[in-house]
């Protein structure tokens, strides 16, 4: 008895377009509120923001890559952005 299947992979690809999307939000979002705080967004934190956009970091793992780049210049004594 031949099994019919649904094509699933519009689906899946809808689903991966419009998490992308809420990443690029989040992102803008993130940097936005910085600058509203006089903070400037450093070419070194968009950077880490761009490997989440595009699905490299979980949100987890982009607090944890920020809060790295945020102690490592603390701990250098660089001026923070």
């Amino acid at each position: 008895m031949p099994g019919h299947y649904l094509n699933y992979q519009p689906w899946a690809l809808e689903i991966k377009t419009k998490e992308a999307e809420l990443r690029v939000l989040e992102s803008e979002f993130a940097q936005v509120l910085s600058r509203l705080e006089g903070l400037d967004v450093s070419d070194a934190t968009k950077a880490i923001f761009q490997r989440y956009v595009i699905g490299e970091l979980t949100t987890k793992q982009l607090n944890t890559a920020i809060d790295e780049y945020l102690n490592l210049k603390v701990r250098t004594g660089d001026k923070l952005p």
